[in-house]
């Protein structure tokens, strides 16, 4: 918009400073003085006409310039498939809906439009979301993962990323969610895998290392005892016996793991 002001601007400029330049010229050599006063006003009216057609021609192109571009971007933001929606900072209310906002939260575009940004939010981020949207410089964009519910009261993780909206007005920002759901859940199952893991290690640090050094133990007895020295039965049923209570220790890690 920027551009085509000064283009416009500049255009007028130059043509109004050539029509002077020359015309007083022009109308000098060929008209008299008597003829040449009625002449400069007959310019003067002649540049008014001409300008303000100029003008007009300048202005309708840029015009239908910009109603394209608008309806690009109404396209673009209506059909597209990510989550979309402008809305007012001041009073938390939706400005304008994509259809994908529609189908995540099923509600219709007046039902969002009536119930307002807020009450999109999962009751614990509510206030949350209010207080960081008063912290935002609306001159620059700010993301962060939120979790949002349906109609249905189901919920959802999203990054909500949000940026200016041009040409709806200081107050207005646009916002993009995209579902986070999957992978925030898979950090959760991995965080969860971790904790068990972690679990069995620090209760099997004791008690199945216990029965594993036995065994150990008197598998390499096997390895160095001569054979008058060996009692091959009892050291068997020793092995056996580490290696019964080696597995019961074992699964009772596994129940134990089972109920966290």
């Amino acid at each position: 918009m920027k551009d085509i002001s000064v283009k416009i601007t500049l255009i007028y400029f130059l043509f109004g400073l050539i029509w002077i330049l020359v015309s007083d010229q022009l109308f000098y050599h060929f008209f008299d003085s008597k003829s040449y006063l009625f002449i400069q006003s007959f310019k003067g009216v002649l540049f008014v006409i001409v300008s303000s057609l100029l003008l007009w021609i300048l202005l309708k192109k840029n015009e239908k310039k910009f109603k394209k571009i608008s309806s690009e971007f109404d396209e673009c933001f209506l059909n597209n498939p990510v989550p979309m929606a402008v809305y007012d900072v001041s009073t938390f209310k939706f400005v304008r809906v994509n259809k994908a906002l529609e189908i995540i939260s099923l509600f219709k575009e007046n039902e969002l439009i009536s119930l307002g940004v807020l009450n999109l939010f999962a009751d614990e981020n509510k206030e949350k979301a209010k207080n960081r949207t008063a912290q935002v410089d609306n001159s620059k964009s700010s993301s962060g993962i939120w979790k949002l519910k349906d109609k249905n009261n189901n919920e959802r993780y999203v990054t909500l990323i949000t940026t200016p909206a041009l040409g709806f007005g200081d107050n207005c920002r646009l916002a993009i969610a995209i579902d986070s759901t999957e992978m925030i859940k898979s950090k959760e199952l991995i965080e969860q895998k971790e904790k068990q893991l972690s679990l069995i290690q620090n209760l099997g640090s004791h008690g199945v290392r216990k029965h594993l050094v036995n065994i150990l133990a008197l598998g390499s007895l096997i390895g160095i005892l001569t054979e008058e020295e060996i009692e091959e039965e009892k050291i068997l049923s020793k092995i056996s016996h580490s290696t019964i209570l080696l597995d019961k220790e074992i699964k009772s890690l596994i129940l134990e793991a089972s109920k966290h």
